[in-house]
């Protein structure tokens, strides 16, 4: 698409939309949350819609503007976990190979084990640029953990059930953090392609996302490979942690979708997908489609080939 005015203006109207919602977050409640968690959205629709230019002018109109209100440190953050990988994620998803018949559109899985690298890559960037380390861990969770206890009594009475908590959170965080942006991302990414296409501005077709939402075969050495490296990496355990939180996620994710796929049309499909979610936020079932997910990756990418 040729750099026009009308291009120029959408793009930085994306980014400074999406510095707005991502620097409200600085405002703790619940609403605050909801637009940050919507912060990748104006990006993906500039991309989606208007293209890649459109996108790449969000990215910097973004990162400007975060400049220019918070600093430099919040601008790198933000440029590197959610304008990238939001311009990033609509550029491959409106990519498409055109042959004699029909044209072959970028595969929904490639798009999501793509963003589950970038957006991980992103916080590794950005812990290095804020001083990720073990005693910005820790001071984080016992701030965290210092919240809940102003509004729990019990923990707050229970030194050894907090400690814990810290503990606990110390050792998840790394991964955590970029698995729960991942999701963040791709709820993000769904609402934008929904949005283009309802305004006739994005030319990929619908996708069957319980269908088409599978990671190809080589997401599984990548996920192995950061498994071992975290566990016996000193050095880079932390970067790589976030590699496999990613990727787990993804995996985790594809999971869920072949339950939406299997029960698709069956009477007892709001039971089963009730229950699906219900055993992942209160029992940590969340294991169990990540299995899945693996189970389906690599059973579509035997047989396409």
């Amino acid at each position: 698409m040729k750099p026009t005015l009308t291009l120029m203006m959408i793009g930085v109207a994306a980014g400074v939309v999406a510095a707005i919602l991502s620097v409200g977050s600085v405002v703790q409640n619940f609403l605050s949350l909801v637009l940050f968690m919507l912060s990748p959205l104006p990006i993906m629709l500039a991309g989606l819609s208007w293209g890649p230019l459109a996108a790449l002018v969000s990215v910097f109109a973004c990162a400007i503007s975060i400049a220019t209100v918070a600093g430099q440190i919040p601008a790198l953050v933000i440029l590197v976990t959610t304008a990238i990988p939001a311009a990033l994620a609509a550029y491959f998803s409106g990519m498409a190979r055109a042959d004699s018949s029909k044209s072959e559109w970028f595969p929904l899985g490639s798009v999501l084990l793509l963003l589950a690298l970038v957006v991980a890559g992103g916080f590794v960037i950005s812990g290095l640029a804020i001083g990720y380390n073990a005693e910005f861990v820790e001071q984080f969770s016992k701030e965290f953990v210092a919240q809940i206890s102003s509004t729990n009594a019990e923990l707050a009475a229970n030194p050894a059930a907090t400690k814990q908590f810290v503990d606990f959170l110390m050792a998840s965080i790394p991964y955590l953090q970029p698995a729960s942006w991942l999701m963040v991302m791709m709820a993000n990414l769904w609402l934008a392609l929904f949005i283009a296409r309802r305004s006739g501005l994005c030319l990929r077709p619908k996708d069957n996302w319980p269908d088409a939402l599978h990671l190809p075969l080589v997401a599984m050495p990548l996920l192995a490979l950061a498994i071992i490296g975290a566990a016996f990496s000193v050095s880079l355990g932390s970067a790589l942690a976030a590699f496999v939180g990613a990727l787990a996620m993804a995996f985790t994710m594809t999971g869920f979708a072949l339950i939406h796929a299997r029960t698709r049309g069956k009477p007892w499909r709001p039971a089963a997908l009730w229950l699906s979610y219900v055993a992942t936020l209160t029992f940590g079932a969340a294991p169990i489609f990540f299995f899945v997910g693996l189970y389906r990756s690599s059973k579509n990418s035997a047989s396409n080939g």
